[in-house]
């Protein structure tokens, strides 16, 4: 016959073996949220893992290695110029040689004229090239104290078949003229002063 303390163990050993038999599922369950993370992270198949299995935003620059990723993975198109630190791209230019051009000029001369110019009036000049020249440029300038109310009336091309001068003008080139003088007109507001024209001449 038991003793009162015998009789006390077999009814909590009976208890504990039911508890355990209708509780097993659960504790299985259990057991697998414990520790079933780490167990099929351990034994996952080698290749076992896509890109389906990985979840968007999970891989942060922290999970990769330096320089584990070359240029070769990376998609053409892709990056914009707001992927590179300012003055990491370094543009480079070919230019490439355009057909030859027509021959220059050779020769360049300025010829000019230059005469009195007194006070409160307008005056007229023109600066013509040598035979054989063309005029490419020009301009005129009064010579001496300025004074604010001196101005150039107008300068430009010329043709003429004479050798121009102070106080010669020419007649203005029409289109396709080759045009070998240079006329200018300029108000003197004050005597002293003299008005040169000159005009740069050009020769194959």
């Amino acid at each position: 016959m038991l003793s009162e303390a015998s009789r006390r163990i077999v009814v909590m050993l009976t208890r504990l073996r039911k508890h355990l038999l209708g509780n097993a599922v659960a504790y299985a369950a259990l057991f697998v949220a414990l520790g079933g993370t780490s167990y099929a992270a351990a034994t996952l198949p080698k290749n076992s893992v896509g890109t389906a299995q990985i979840k968007n935003g999970s891989i942060t620059p922290a999970k990769l290695k330096n320089n584990s990723i070359p240029s070769t993975k990376i998609k053409n198109g892709t990056l914009v110029m707001t992927d590179f630190k300012p003055g990491a791209l370094k543009v480079s230019v070919k230019t490439v040689k355009g057909p030859q051009g027509p021959p220059g000029a050779t020769n360049v001369q300025i010829r000019t004229v230059t005469g009195a110019a007194g006070s409160d009036a307008r005056y007229t000049a023109t600066a013509v090239c040598n035979a054989g020249e063309r005029a490419v440029g020009g301009g005129a300038a009064l010579i001496g104290g300025a004074h604010t109310n001196d101005h150039v009336m107008w300068t430009r091309p010329g043709l003429t078949t004479g050798s121009g001068g102070f106080g010669a003008s020419s007649n203005v080139p029409n289109a396709g003229d080759t045009p070998n003088a240079w006329t200018a007109e300029v108000y003197s507001a004050v005597s002293g002063r003299s008005l040169s024209v000159y005009v740069v001449c050009a020769a194959p």
